[in-house]
């Protein structure tokens, strides 16, 4: 790993590129203490990911039994900040991978109403959802997210309590 470069975009808008490797320096003590430094033009990309990325629990997915349940959840955990969020069905059912289900009845059935019980019953997340029709379609869907307080989870029992005592 100490020997791989790569090449990364720096500066505004990418304006330059700078070949880096992962480490740049690395110990080992004889006491078998480990060291490791990464490289200083990686450190923005590597120590701010929560900024790009969205975090959570484990314990959270790990009981849901439907894959829709899991990709939805991780979907409305990445706009819990904004609270209300409007998708496109046709949209939702590519990122889903419910395309199969092309009539609507099928789809709320067999993936909303499935994945928003697991994630309602099982998660930190508290969502509901508002159909949005357009012509005699529907079209949208509008999700309502919350993210539970640690005492409601505890309520719920979905939170175990060495978590909380963190």
């Amino acid at each position: 790993m100490a020997d791989r470069s790569f090449w990364i975009e720096t500066g505004e808008k990418g304006e330059s590129q700078n070949l880096v490797r992962w480490i740049s320096d690395a110990e080992v003590t004889q006491r078998g203490h480990v060291s490791i430094q990464i490289h200083p033009k990686l450190q923005p990309f590597l120590l701010h990911l929560k900024e790009f990325y969205t975090s959570y629990l484990l314990e959270y997915i790990l009981p849901m039994k439907s894959r829709y349940s899991v990709l939805l959840y991780e979907l409305l955990r990445s706009y819990a900040n904004i609270q209300i969020h409007t998708f496109d069905v046709e949209e939702l059912k590519v990122f889903l991978g419910a395309e199969k289900y092309e009539r609507w009845a099928d789809f709320q059935r067999k993936v909303l109403d499935i994945a928003m019980r697991e994630i309602n019953d099982l998660s930190d997340l508290e969502v509901d959802y508002q159909i949005i029709k357009e012509s005699r379609r529907f079209a949208k869907l509008r999700f309502r997210i919350r993210i539970l307080e640690p005492i409601e989870l505890k309520d719920r029992g979905i939170l175990r309590k060495q978590i909380l005592d963190n």
